[in-house]
Parts: structure tokens; C-alpha cells; sequence
């Protein structure tokens, strides 16, 4: 064997060069991949949930402060309130539908006359999410000076995780908290 080296005792011939991987060594390493994936798969679906939930809030919370900018810009009530799929008015107190806001020319919040301003149609949150607010109304007008009609309590919420809360109070701050219950 002139041309080979020993290594330990195995013996290498010259010129062959070892490229790749093994199947041995393959084999093993899909395994691990395949272990860490499914440990990091519940934890990567409840971040993402997570997410969404606050998403849907900081969205909502960013209609009222348009709104509140808005009421001070034009010095005219704005108004904040869910509505149907046709967006011509408010529809109901269920916050789980697209959203308006308007400016209210005419002094009827409830609807969307020709006078109003349409300025922005939000979203509606996933279809498995809920977004309930505390006390329930229809509608959240902002005056003028800045200040909202009502002090309320929203919470984001999706079946089985811990919700997202967030209060608008009515000289028109909004503020994030973490619920103290458990899961919604």
C-alpha cells in the first residue's frame, strides 16, 4: 500500500477525497431538524396569534386617534362606530365589523349623510377574533376640543389565549393594559 495513508487503523487510499455527507450523517441531522420543528411549531402559531390580537388592537386604537386629531383639525364632531358591509352608516354596537369614521356635518352619528366626510373604513378583525368593548354603544364621537363622548374598555380577544385591552378615556388618551383573568 505505497500510496495510502493509515489514519488510526483505517487506511485511506491516495487520491480519494471524502465530499459530502454520510447517510448515517444525514439521517441524523434531518431527525434533529425534524425534533426542533415540531417543539418550535405550537410556540411559532401562538406568537402569531399573539400578534394578530394586537394588531386588531393598536389598529382600533389608531382609528380613535385619527379621529381625535381629526375633530381638532376640522373643529367638528368625528365619529368612530362599526358598521355593515355596504358602509353607509352605523350598524349596531358589534365591534367585530369594519369600522368607520367620519366627520358629522349634520349632527346625526348614526348615519352617513351626503353633508359627512367619509375619512377612513377600517377592517374588520379575523373572523376568529372578537373585539368587545365595556360599556356596549354604538357609536364614539369626538368633539372638538379633543375629548371622546364616553370612557370605554376594548378587548381583543381569540378563543383559548389571553386577550390585549386597551382603554380610551374620554379627554381622549389611549392606554394598553394586560387583562388579569385568564384566557377570554
Amino acid at each position: 500500500m505505497r500510496n495510502a495513508h493509515r489514519i488510526g487503523r483505517s487506511v485511506i487510499p491516495m487520491g480519494r477525497v471524502s465530499a459530502g455527507f454520510t447517510l448515517v450523517e444525514l439521517v441524523v441531522t434531518l431527525s434533529i431538524v425534524g425534533i426542533l420543528v415540531t417543539i418550535a411549531a405550537p410556540s411559532f402559531r401562538d406568537i402569531m396569534i399573539s400578534n394578530r390580537i394586537e394588531t386588531q388592537s393598536a389598529a382600533l386604537a389608531a382609528d380613535f386617534t385619527f379621529a381625535r386629531t381629526e375633530a381638532v383639525r376640522r373643529v367638528a364632531p368625528v365619529v368612530v362606530c362599526p358598521t355593515d358591509v355596504a358602509a353607509a352608516g352605523c350598524a349596531g354596537s358589534s365591534w367585530n365589523a369594519r369600522r368607520l369614521v367620519f366627520v358629522d356635518m349634520e349632527g346625526k352619528p348614526l348615519t352617513l349623510d351626503a353633508a359627512d366626510i367619509l375619512l377612513r373604513l377600517g377592517e374588520a378583525p379575523s373572523s376568529q377574533d372578537t373585539l368587545t368593548a365595556s360599556p356596549q354603544f354604538k357609536d364614539l364621537r369626538f368633539l372638538p376640543n379633543g375629548t371622546a363622548s364616553t370612557t370605554v374598555t376594548f378587548q381583543a380577544c381569540h378563543p383559548g389565549f389571553r386577550g390585549h385591552l386597551f382603554t380610551l378615556r374620554r379627554l381622549g388618551s389611549v392606554s394598553a393594559t394586560q387583562p388579569t383573568a385568564g384566557a377570554c
